[in-house]
C-alpha cells in the first residue's frame, strides 16, 4: 500500500494552492485592488466562455462569436446545440480547465502539454471573438505562456508551473464565486 506521506514537493504545491486562493479571493473583492486582477479575470471569463461554445458544437450547434467586456461580462452567441448541455458549461467548463490545469501543474511534462491545450483554446477564442478586448487579452496570455515556457525550458525556474497552477485555482474559484454570487449575492 503507497505512502500518504507528502513529499517537500507537494507541501509547497498545496501551500500555493491555499496561498493563490486566499490573494484572489482579497483582490477579487477589495475594490481598490480588484483592478490588479482584471486581466486575469478577463482570461477566465473567455475560458468560462469557452466552455458555452465547445459544448455547443459538441451537440452540433454553431458558435456565432464570443465577447468579453471591460466590465467583466461575457457572451456567447450561438445557434443550435443542446440548450441544457450548452448553458451550464460555461461553469462547468471552468471547473474542468481548472482542474485539468491544477493536475497538469505539477509535472514538467504535463504541465506543457495543458500550456498547448490552452495555447489552442486561445486560438479558437481568438477564431470565435468579435470584440478587441478578448483579443488583445489573449494575446497577451499566450504571450505570457510563451514567456514562461521559454523560462522554464531554459532555467531551473518552474515558472510555468506556477502560472498555470495560478488559472487553474482561479478558473475553479470563478466557477464558486460565479454560482454562489448568482445564488446568494
Amino acid at each position: 500500500m503507497g505512502s500518504w506521506e507528502l513529499s517537500s514537493d507537494d507541501k509547497i504545491y498545496i501551500s500555493l494552492i491555499c496561498i493563490y486562493s486566499v490573494v484572489i479571493g482579497v483582490l477579487w473583492n477589495v475594490p481598490f485592488l480588484n483592478p490588479v486582477l482584471k486581466p486575469f479575470k478577463l482570461i477566465t471569463i473567455a475560458l468560462h466562455e469557452f466552455g458555452h461554445a465547445s459544448a455547443c458544437v459538441l451537440t452540433g450547434g454553431k458558435v456565432e462569436s464570443i465577447t468579453v467586456e471591460a466590465d467583466e461580462g461575457g457572451l456567447t452567441t450561438m445557434r443550435g446545440g443542446v440548450r441544457w448541455i450548452t448553458l451550464p458549461a460555461g461553469y462547468l467548463g471552468s471547473c474542468l480547465w481548472g482542474g485539468l490545469m491544477i493536475f497538469f501543474s505539477k509535472d514538467s511534462v504535463g504541465v506543457q502539454v495543458m500550456a498547448g491545450l490552452l495555447g489552442g483554446v486561445c486560438v479558437l477564442v481568438l477564431w470565435w471573438s468579435d470584440n478587441w478586448l478578448v483579443r488583445g487579452v489573449i494575446v497577451l496570455f499566450m504571450a505570457l505562456i510563451g514567456a514562461f515556457w521559454a523560462i522554464q525550458l531554459t532555467t531551473s525556474f518552474r515558472g510555468l508551473e506556477y502560472f498555470v497552477l495560478l488559472f487553474g485555482v482561479m478558473s475553479c474559484l470563478y466557477s464558486i464565486w460565479g454560482a454562489l454570487s448568482a445564488r446568494f449575492f
